[in-house]
């Protein structure tokens, strides 16, 4: 085989969720069950250009649990997969604090992005 490799997608755990990205597709899953599973328009270009800057988050609220899959480096811009109405799954930013600058490593890779990725995300 030869070429440069290209990402296909990406795997984590968060909260007790196993988070899979492949292509376009979202997928979570909890004790090998799927619990949401949805193509977002995107999701492919968004994880590849994010690299290893690509998080993951967590959130629950009285009404909802939420998983974030967010670009550290692009000021916590990512996809929210709301597990539990998953129609107000949306792109925007995520809710979490961020880190001290001088330490984020990711900052630098943030710096020399422009900020198209959330313009060619929304199109």
């Amino acid at each position: 085989m030869t070429g440069a490799a290209k990402l296909l997608g990406v795997s984590g755990m968060i909260a007790g969720y196993e988070v899979v990205t492949l292509g376009d597709r979202l997928a979570v899953y909890r004790d090998e069950v799927c619990v949401g599973d949805e193509v977002v328009r995107g999701l492919a270009k968004f994880v590849a250009r994010a690299g290893a800057c690509i998080r993951l988050g967590f959130a629950r609220t009285a009404d909802f649990e939420i998983v974030y899959l967010y670009d550290k480096a692009d000021e916590n811009f990512g996809y929210a997969l709301n597990l539990t109405a998953p129609d107000l799954s949306e792109w925007g930013y995520a809710p979490f604090r961020r880190e001290d600058p001088r330490e984020d490593r990711c900052r630098e890779e943030g710096k020399q992005r422009s900020r198209s990725t959330r313009r060619e995300v929304r199109a």
